[in-house]
């Protein structure tokens, strides 16, 4: 229906509804169309997810046969318009939990995964990884060590050659030494490997 609006895909659905034309109904609903452009919370939009929120009650109450398809097709449509979170809801709420997950992941809503997550050993670790993995490619050292991973962090200082980062952590989190001369030997190797490349050069200039 081009230019229908909310009251207009409403009233016609709720008239489907009171005639007891659920699937009608439902198809109604979902005739809205997200206004072109619009994302997030973008004006237009509620209004147009209410609707989709509509077909997936109606489907639940009286079509429970299409409740699983409306509810994936709605879900879909909400990632498209970058409302993420509200996707996962619905997906967790008919059982698709690590579908839900992996959309949170993909919008890096991390403390949104991290609660559709819980009492899920599988999941869990799955968002947390997914997290950490996050931080490391972003080097954020300091929220790494916030949440537990100081050896983590000390890899990550380690590869960009940040000793002093590396030893900072070290001390701050009181390592086991054992820990800590993995890294002393990283250290050494690293400037043995720049004396012997400056040696060479050294030599080399000498000769010429």
């Amino acid at each position: 229906k081009g230019g229908a609006s909310k009251s207009d895909y409403l009233s016609t659905g709720r008239s489907l509804e009171q005639s007891r034309q659920w699937t009608q109904a439902i198809d109604t609903y979902l005739g809205a169309r997200a206004p072109p452009g619009a994302e997030g919370n973008s004006s237009g939009l509620s209004e147009i997810v209410e609707l989709w929120e509509r077909a997936i009650n109606v489907a639940r109450a009286n079509v429970p046969n299409r409740h699983v398809e409306v509810t994936l097709e709605v879900s879909r449509r909400l990632v498209d318009v970058k409302r993420d979170e509200a996707a996962a809801d619905v997906l967790f709420e008919i059982g698709r939990h690590e579908e839900a997950v992996n959309v949170c992941l993909a919008a890096q809503a991390y403390e949104k995964a991290k609660s559709l997550a819980q009492g899920n050993a599988t999941l869990k670790k799955k968002v947390n990884d997914a997290y950490v993995n996050r931080l490391v490619d972003n080097e954020d050292t300091t929220e790494l060590v916030d949440i537990g991973r100081a050896e983590v962090a000390m890899d990550v200082a380690a590869k960009r050659g940040d000793w002093e980062k590396v030893w900072d952590v070290a001390t701050k989190m009181r390592l086991n030494p054992t820990v800590v001369g993995k890294y002393v030997l990283q250290h050494v190797d690293e400037v043995s490997s720049r004396f012997c490349c400056y040696c060479c050069f050294a030599c080399g200039m000498s000769i010429i």
